[in-house]
């Protein structure tokens, strides 16, 4: 090889070395801390990403959440979101110092301090089956001034008024003060106490209901209504004539003269304006709880000579179909009845059942007895003995 030939060689291989690197792009590390989420995922596309935490859906309630000094608060739980059942535990205060510590484990713990203190902060963490967890938290506080009792409360009752025994809704408010916490009510079936201001009540006879509200042991004021069963206005399920032996009556309702309620009524439940022109009709509801034993419902006359009439037991207004049992005041015949018994020579009743009793300002055999106006009668319903 001449010395010119190795130069031009050695010139071609130093040309074939020479090329040119790229300055790396140096890698970022990004670390974020958040106790409230059990993990995180990413999403989005560069140069865009969302970082989505991961975590329980929880809340924490208390109640009272403002108890006096000497009281318990009580702290419930609750998470969403997760995947099978969910757990609770790590209740711990967050505000150190004289608040005091939780007690208790699961979904629920209380607190209870002697003095007053607060707020106090408590936290509790939710775990599903999956792992993943989610924290509450709530605030407490004992205060000397204590809460505020409700005002202005009212009691309604839906429907106030009943042609025969049935359902009514109780609702209880109040327009002022604290809200209540619960509920202390009185009246024929009711539940009592409550932490709902409503319920529902089988009412078997004309009834007064009352209810207290309260807030942490204040009462406020004692609310009542009343419902009626049978008698009163256009409310009583009586209809306004009665077509009887082919005549047509007025109807006369006793109960809204009376306010028949429940048995006994032994002293006379007595009506007044009872002409020939009227049916005289009593509506009278079949209470539980008593004797099966046997025992009489009397109608007899009241204030005025004897006066035959027609007089017997249906379970419908106008309903004469029983036969016209038919009596003479003068002689006070009397119905024999049971509630719950069965008794082949009375009328047995059923508790609960709406019965009637139907009475004619007429003479057994035809004829009106009776159309001066003053011929009254009186009725008494002798409990079973």
């Amino acid at each position: 090889m001449t010395q010119s030939l190795f130069r031009a060689l050695c010139a071609s291989l130093a040309t074939a070395a020479v090329f040119s690197v790229a300055t790396p792009a140096s890698a970022a590390t990004i670390t974020f801390t958040d106790n409230n989420c059990s993990g995180f995922s990413v999403t989005g596309s560069a140069p865009n990403f969302t970082l989505v935490c991961q975590a329980l859906a929880c809340t924490l309630s208390a109640s009272p959440s403002a108890p006096t000094p000497g009281g318990t608060s009580t702290m419930t739980a609750s998470c969403s979101g997760g995947v099978g059942a969910i757990t609770y535990s790590n209740w711990t205060s967050l505000s150190g110092g004289t608040c005091p510590l939780p007690v208790g484990s699961g979904q629920s713990a209380s607190v209870t301090s002697a003095t007053a203190v607060g707020p106090c902060t408590y936290r509790v963490t939710g775990t599903d089956s999956s792992a993943m967890t989610g924290t509450a938290t709530t605030s407490v506080t004992w205060s000397s001034t204590g809460p505020v009792a409700p005002t202005g409360c009212t009691l309604t009752a839906s429907p106030s008024s009943l042609a025969v025994a049935g359902s009514v809704t109780l609702t209880a408010s109040c327009s002022g003060g604290g809200t209540p916490t619960g509920y202390t009510w009185s009246g024929a079936g009711v539940v009592t106490p409550t932490s709902a201001n409503s319920q529902v009540v089988s009412v078997a006879a004309t009834t007064t209901f009352s209810v207290i509200p309260s807030n942490s042991g204040v009462n406020g004021n004692t609310a009542s209504a009343t419902v009626t069963v049978g008698g009163g206005g256009g409310g009583s399920g009586l209809p306004a004539t009665c077509t009887i032996g082919g005549a047509s009556y007025s109807v006369l309702d006793l109960n809204s003269q009376n306010a028949i309620t429940t048995l006994p009524f032994s002293s006379p439940t007595i009506s007044s304006g009872f002409t020939g022109s009227k049916v005289l009709i009593a509506t009278l509801i079949a209470p539980a709880g008593l004797s099966t034993k046997t025992n009489t419902l009397t109608v007899y006359e009241y204030g005025s000579a004897s006066t035959s009439r027609k007089a017997w037991l249906a379970r419908s207004p106008c309903d004469a179909s029983s036969g016209w049992p038919a009596y003479s005041t003068g002689t006070s015949v009397s119905f024999s009845y049971t509630i719950g018994g069965a008794d082949s020579s009375a009328v047995n009743m059923k508790a609960g059942e709406t019965w009637y009793v139907i009475v004619v300002n007429q003479k057994p055999f035809g004829g009106n007895s009776c159309s001066s106006g003053s011929c009254d009668i009186a009725i008494k319903w002798y409990p079973p003995n």
